[in-house]
């Protein structure tokens, strides 16, 4: 009856007259020629092997590509050999082997007992299940060690396995570009020595997403690091719910009393800023829906049911950070993670949120009603800092100060007399300033193409665990790059690691199909 009515059969008559009108128009005809032109000159030029890398020959494949993939594998071949020599030459483990006590210790009870406990799940897969469980609770030295470790492990395997294989797509062609750029810029950065924090975090997330790409992950493996993030959102949220009852105090600037007479505590975590810590609940959230239907559709319900706990204390963990950006973000990815599901869920989502929408307190509709309201002392701040950054960028348009906060911070006292800010609280505003523009369109190329590979897993997957996993990814993606617009995502050392986690998860999720036809 909707398709029907005659505002429907109206509308859809007025788009099809001009569009026909259009397809036979002169307009159509120049722009035609003109994209054509420009497909043409990107067709020749050194960007178009990058962004058609999957689908060019591998003789035409960049040079520079394939002799990394050379320089890996001939390197895990050599310490393969290396390494079989030495097995075979030492008297211990040829004793070992004599002895029988190889066989004794496969048979054991606890090698037994864990095997079953992981079933198909794999050494890196666990690896990563506790590093990921444990970033939220440690500090960045320990974490950025951990980093390092779960890499090393990860190519102690692949050169006992010898295994060869290294995953090359555009997504991951983009983030070493990016890395690459991130590797620049610290160098000649205004602040060199202070770059090099920074730069240590992003390696370490780097070798963590090198890890996760070229490791032989199962659908169990993804169960496994699901449920690490879903463990550690819960117990930090019921910190987070004790700090509320606590009345922890606020930090300076963190509300405007007068635009938010309510609202007296906002939570933190273990993240030590709300925003920061609305960063990780909305990433982990929809990852905690998607284990949770992927339970029900297995048909195992209380397990299924069960994953609303921890969902239900990272939403109120969420509304007490009192960040606005962080409830835009979780809105814009609940949205993302319907559509690529099943979008006829779409309607339904958006009126059962129009409708819970008054049942909010009073303090949280107060806070909703000041976003991009310049009265609001914390919008007014961002906007004065933006138009101050403004400045920084025409300066640096092209090479960018460097990389970090370290950098920034000596420079704005030259362009910012009356603030002393770490960053923009705008993750692109700050990859301009700290990159300049070819760091910036790096930046956004490659999330677009992570967007990209996770909508097109999540819409084609074969299976419903592979498409609600990474429709969960996806969304979670999307959510923090939303709120990328009012705080930088990249500049906490716990989310940029956890961020590079995502990404490396995002890429290797089209592998989970032929991981779970054989299982």
């Amino acid at each position: 009856m909707f398709e029907n009515s005659v505002i429907i059969r109206s509308v859809f008559s007025f788009c099809v007259f001009w569009r026909s009108v259009y397809e036979n128009s002169l307009i159509k005809r120049g722009v035609d020629l003109v994209f054509q032109f420009f497909k043409e000159v990107f067709r020749y030029s050194v960007l178009y092997p990058i962004f058609a890398y999957e689908s060019l020959k591998i003789e035409a494949r960049p040079f520079y590509i394939k002799q990394f993939q050379k320089i890996y594998t001939t390197c895990v071949a050599t310490l393969h050999s290396a390494y079989c020599r030495g097995r075979d030459n030492s008297f211990f483990l040829r004793r070992i082997g004599h002895v029988g006590t190889g066989a004794w210790f496969e048979n054991s009870f606890i090698v037994r007992g864990l095997k079953h406990t992981l079933g198909s799940a794999t050494l890196e897969g666990v690896l990563l299940s506790f590093f990921v469980l444990l970033v939220p609770f440690i500090n960045k030295e320990l974490s950025l060690v951990m980093a390092f470790g779960v890499f090393g492990i990860f190519l102690l395997s692949a050169i006992i396995r010898n295994n060869q294989t290294l995953t090359v797509t555009k997504a991951t062609v983009f983030a070493g570009l990016y890395f690459i750029m991130i590797v620049i810029n610290s160098f000649l950065s205004i602040n060199p020595s202070g770059s090099m924090r920074d730069l240590a975090i992003h390696t370490g997330g780097v070798l963590v997403l090198f890890a996760i790409v070229n490791s032989p992950l199962t659908k169990r493996d993804y169960d496994w690091m699901f449920n690490a993030l879903i463990f550690a959102g819960l117990l930090v949220s019921i910190y987070a719910m004790y700090q509320y009852i606590a009345d922890v105090p606020m930090g300076s600037g963190w509300v405007d009393a007068s635009e938010n007479p309510g609202l007296t505590v906002r939570v933190f975590g273990t993240f030590e800023n709300p925003n920061t810590f609305a960063e990780f609940l909305i990433m982990v959230l929809p990852l905690t829906v998607a284990r949770g239907l992927k339970n029900l559709s297995e048909k195992k319900w209380l397990s299924g049911l069960s994953f609303g706990i921890p969902a239900g204390a990272m939403v109120v963990a969420l509304l007490l950070t009192a960040s606005r950006a962080g409830w835009l973000g979780f809105a814009f990815g609940t949205v993302i993670f319907v559509l690529l599901l099943n979008m006829k869920f779409i309607i339904p989502i958006i009126f059962g949120g129009v409708v819970a929408f008054p049942l909010l307190p009073e303090s949280i509709l107060q806070r909703i009603g000041t976003i991009g309201s310049l009265s609001d002392s914390s919008n007014l701040y961002r906007y004065n800092l933006w138009k101050s950054a403004v400045e920084i960028i025409k300066d640096f348009f092209v090479t960018g100060i460097g990389t970090g906060y370290l950098a920034f911070r000596e420079i704005t006292p030259y362009y910012m007399k009356n603030m002393a800010p770490y960053h923009t609280h705008n993750t692109y505003i700050q990859t301009l300033v700290e990159f300049g523009i070819v760091g910036l369109m790096i930046f956004l190329v490659w999330c677009f193409i992570l967007f990209k590979e996770g909508a097109n897993t999540a819409l084609g997957g074969k299976n419903f665990t592979v498409r609600v996993y990474a429709a969960a990814l996806t969304a979670g993606f999307c959510s923090v790059m939303l709120h990328g617009i009012a705080e930088h995502i990249l500049y906490y050392s716990k989310i940029m690691l956890l961020f590079w986690v995502m990404i490396g998860l995002i890429i290797k999720a089209k592998d989970l199909n032929a991981a779970v036809e054989n299982e």
